[in-house]
């Protein structure tokens, strides 16, 4: 494990000949993220309720959705949709570039993802991912064979 993952460190990300700051989310900062994410389902809701023609179905599809959206956990698979999208990504990135780049927009953000820098280090992260699992299943099968 690299020391900024043991201790929620910033990290530092080079991205189109500048230095980015990425910092963990504060408590206030994931609130932000659940409630954007929230807002999100709403929206996406209320556009689609309009639809409907029957104002009496539209009003009890819209209003169910406010009691449901209450209950909603971060794993509920309406918000993990939205938070998955880019428009979550997106905005998830932007606040952790929030504290040290006040300024940072969305066109930064989609800047900095679109770097030859970071899509380099997301293919460095998945192979080693891919690499590390090929060890467990290696030493995996060395177990299985072994106990018979």
């Amino acid at each position: 494990m690299e020391l900024e993952h043991a201790t929620a460190a910033a990290r530092t990300v080079k991205a189109n000949g500048r230095e980015w700051h990425v910092s963990p989310l504060t408590a206030r900062e994931w609130g932000e993220f659940q409630t954007w994410l929230k807002d999100e389902y709403l929206d996406l809701i209320q556009r689609n309720a309009r639809k409907i023609k029957d104002k009496d179905v539209r009003a009890k599809v819209v209003a169910d959705a406010f009691a449901r959206v209450a209950r909603f956990s971060m794993d509920a698979p309406e918000l993990a949709s939205l938070a998955n999208s880019p428009a979550g990504l997106y905005r998830l990135v932007r606040l952790h570039l929030l504290r040290r780049h006040p300024k940072v927009t969305e066109e930064d953000v989609a800047a900095i993802l679109n770097s030859e820098e970071v899509q380099a280090l997301f293919l460095k992260r998945i192979n080693d991912s891919l690499g590390r699992k090929k060890k467990r299943t290696k030493r995996t099968k060395k177990r299985v064979k072994k106990r018979r």
